[in-house]
């Protein structure tokens, strides 16, 4: 449980508390019905497809490579593995 909360707190300078709180929603897979920004709506479309076992699609899988860094992508890779 610790590593999830030093996951958040490292999460939340890059999105902000809202959202890491949003997206632990997504990746537990409850529904995220919220108002959100284009960025922050795509980091819940992953966070959703990954608690469904899915992948995004090409299109929101490119926008989302472009949209966070390689090293923001890593942190949010660890705390999707941390609440699976």
């Amino acid at each position: 449980m610790s590593s999830i909360i030093a996951l958040r707190e490292e999460l939340a300078p890059f999105v902000g508390e809202r959202v890491v709180a949003l997206l632990e929603e997504a990746l537990l897979g409850a529904p995220v019905n919220d108002d959100l920004t284009e960025a922050e709506a795509l980091l819940i479309a992953w966070g959703s497809s990954r608690a469904a076992g899915e992948q995004l699609d090409p299109a929101a899988a490119e926008r989302f490579e472009r949209t966070f860094t390689p090293a923001l992508r890593s942190r949010l890779d660890a705390f999707a593995a941390a609440l699976a």
